[in-house]
């Protein structure tokens, strides 16, 4: 019998097999269904790979149970995890500002150097193996199959299925749905702006009342609406879905630099003559958006501070970056093992635990899979 089998050779899970391995502990399995491992780590950040987030604060994530993410988190943050990967990984690190990359800004750095320190101590990663079934493989199993996010990258719920087999309990689970993820909307006017960037500030207001702000580049595509700033704001209308969403609306500050009035007296002397009003404003927005902010009203000034777009919901999991909801934390101990079955450890995204973009949710994968490593090094120990 194994010491230990782990599901899923993706971020949590390949990070696990090295926290054991460099714990002595070596009798180990990986199993991964595709034909190669790390398939969703690779296109992390655009293949950049934003491993972490050197201000990672426990609040900024979706979770229903924050004493023990931060409990966690606090163990097993920023630091350690830096540490782990420039002294027993060899990654050499960078920052841009609060992100961490590796020095190399690849993605297939980060996943060479976990493969290599696994296969270089003799544990061997199965691939095209789907587990579909818990077995007595092993004295600890360790279950980091992932969410629903980019369900081509193998994360297609089966995680759910394997605690399904043990854990009958319905209520262990909170409702899954995509997040960091562009949203959709019924507005047509912006269709034909589809392709467009620029910087704006973007309030989401739910049943009539602001309830969060983003800002960065706003992206209008043939769907709705796409960016950092958008896929961040799904979060938070994900909280919203199980209390009830009647009405939902993104404002957009097109010209967040100046004020309304500022801008107004900018508008006006542009216009004078009300000929070409489009062209006369391009020195301000695109010509194609000052046509459909002048197709909207009179008030140029205020449509473009307050340029709405309505919002339809969100895309499927094959556009989302993560998944929000899962087994719930507060249905594991603090080692992240599941409590009726504590052989049995499930980390990742499987865990109801998402957090924003900025590394956050890589944090994630690597602080889940050293407090469950550490917890079987102990107890193997």
């Amino acid at each position: 019998m194994l010491d230990v089998a782990i599901i899923g050779a993706g971020a949590s899970g390949l990070m696990c097999a090295c926290r054991l391995i460099s714990a002595g502990i070596t009798d180990i399995a990986v199993f991964e269904r595709n034909d190669r491992p790390g398939k969703k780590l690779l296109a992390t950040g655009n293949g950049r790979c934003n491993l972490s987030n050197s201000s990672v604060r426990p609040e900024e994530y979706n979770t229903d149970d924050p004493y023990k993410l931060a409990d966690i988190l606090g163990a097993y943050g920023f630091e350690p995890t830096a540490d782990f990967f420039e002294k027993t990984l060899n990654v050499m690190l960078s920052s841009r500002d609060d992100l961490i990359y590796p020095r190399t800004f690849k993605s297939s750095t980060v996943l060479d150097a976990l493969r290599s320190y696994i296969e270089d101590h003799g544990v061997k990663i199965t691939t095209g193996s789907f587990v579909d079934k818990l077995d007595d493989k092993a004295k600890y199993t360790v279950i980091a199959s992932g969410g629903m996010a980019m369900p081509v990258s193998g994360s297609d719920g089966n995680s759910y299925k394997l605690i399904n087999s043990i854990v009958k309990d319905k209520t262990a689970f909170c409702d899954v749905r995509p997040s960091l993820v562009q949203f959709n909307s019924s507005d047509r006017d912006i269709r034909p702006l589809s392709g467009m960037r620029l910087n704006a500030v973007l309030s989401l207001y739910i049943n009539k009342e602001k309830v969060a702000e983003e800002q960065g580049e706003l992206l209008f595509t043939d769907y709705g609406i796409s960016g950092i700033c958008t896929m961040q704001l799904s979060r938070i209308y994900d909280r919203y879905i199980a209390k009830g969403i009647k009405s939902c609306y993104v404002s957009a500050d097109l010209v967040p630099e100046h004020d309304k009035d500022t801008l107004a007296e900018e508008v006006k002397r542009r216009i004078t003559d009300g000929k070409d009003i489009s062209s006369r404003l391009s020195g301000i927005l695109p010509k194609e958006i000052c046509e459909v902010i002048t197709s909207r009203g009179r008030d140029i000034a205020g449509l473009m501070k307050d340029f709405k777009i309505s919002i339809t919901g969100t895309r499927d999991f094959e556009h989302a970056q993560v998944t929000y909801g899962g087994l719930k934390l507060g249905r594991l101990n603090d080692s992240l093992s599941i409590k009726e079955h504590e052989d049995i450890y499930v980390i990742g995204e499987a865990v109801n635990v998402d957090g924003p973009c900025g590394g956050y949710n890589l944090q994630w994968a690597w602080s889940s899979a050293f407090a469950a490593a550490d917890d079987i090094a102990v107890r193997l120990s």
